[in-house]
């Protein structure tokens, strides 16, 4: 997305952590990325990428 100029929402990083969570270990490294990513982000306090960081640190 970062090299197309599309800007990432609360509601996109949330659905991508989904994905990670839902695919498990195999994408824990690309959750750990889009974590930092996050950090980076004004996105890092939004209730949704909250819960959705919990979630899938919580199904490892």
């Amino acid at each position: 997305m970062l090299p197309t100029g599309l800007v990432s929402t609360h509601f996109t990083f949330g659905s991508i952590l989904r994905a990670c969570q839902d695919l498990g270990s195999i994408m824990f490294s690309l959750g750990t990325q889009i974590h930092a990513m996050i950090m980076k982000s004004k996105h890092s306090f939004d209730t949704v990428v909250c819960n959705s960081l919990i979630s899938m640190y919580g199904s490892l």
